[in-house]
């Protein structure tokens, strides 16, 4: 039913019409953000004093590119003016020589490394956008909660149809979400050389509702089987991703990571009998 329709018709019913719900702020750095471009702006923090004597958070970001990407100004990101406030490199990279943290060269004194290994998570949250672990989850909860009020809202307004929609896909990430924390416990066991453990976690995912990120899941499984040297099941569990999984990616993807796998062990197995 169109949207003016039930909209008249809930009216005729109630002469109210409820209103839309709204979803809360999203925090970003412990803050709730209400501003669109946000990330269009100088940080609130980016002068934040982080260590003595008045080292700032702009201060260690571009220390640390500088670190990556030396004394060449033409490629440097442009966060670094646009979110940090740097804007005249050559001030700024003066600034750090007279704190002692840089060479003349660009090349970090102990003070500057010190100031990088000590200030990780700094960098971290800069990598992540700020974005805490905690307003991630925060913000997860006020979108889920969102979600469910809209559908409430749906219901309300006679669009029965759109509602359920939005129900059946809020349960279907619920199960994404689920499934993805086990592939990437599951992940960090491979990348550990815990192959067999990891994939007691990562096979029970196939074919599971919700799981949609076959191509990385067979993958990794793959990838557990070659660590395990069992490559007979590394070529099966390729060959079932071709057969049953790649179509649904439509085109070329994935096609050549997996035959690539598929003739390696092949050869292995060819060495193996020799």
């Amino acid at each position: 039913m169109p949207l003016l329709s039930s909209l008249k018709k809930l009216f005729s019913k109630t002469s109210t019409i409820p209103e839309p719900p709204t979803r809360d702020q999203i925090k970003i750095y412990g803050k709730e953000i209400d501003d669109p471009d946000f990330y269009e702006h100088v940080y609130p923090w980016a002068k934040q004093q982080i260590a003595e004597p008045n080292i700032v958070i702009s201060d260690l970001i571009l220390l640390w590119v500088i670190k990556r990407l030396g004394l060449f100004t033409e490629k440097y990101p442009v966060h670094l003016s646009r979110n940090y406030g740097v804007t005249d490199y050559g001030v700024a990279t003066l600034r750090l020589i007279n704190l002692g943290l840089l060479e003349q060269d660009g090349l970090l004194t102990p003070k500057g490394k010190e100031l990088i290994n000590n200030n990780q998570h700094y960098i971290k949250l800069h990598k992540s956008g700020w974005v805490t672990d905690e307003d991630k989850a925060a913000n997860r909860a006020s979108y889920e909660a969102f979600r469910t009020k809209h559908a409430d809202y749906l219901d309300q307004i006679d669009l029965k149809d759109s509602a359920k929609e939005l129900r059946e896909q809020i349960a279907f990430d619920k199960l994404r979400d689920e499934g993805w924390k086990l592939f990437e416990k599951g992940e960090r066991l491979s990348k550990q050389k815990q192959y067999q453990q990891s994939n007691e976690l990562l096979l029970p995912l196939i074919g599971q509702k919700g799981v949609d990120f076959t191509a990385p899941l067979y993958e990794r499984i793959a990838i557990n089987y070659r660590g395990l040297k069992d490559y007979q099941a590394e070529i099966a569990i390729c060959e079932n991703f071709l057969k049953y999984e790649q179509p649904k990616y439509g085109g070329d993807m994935w096609i050549d990571t997996f035959k690539k796998r598929i003739a390696f062990s092949g050869k292995k197995l060819i060495q193996n009998k020799g």
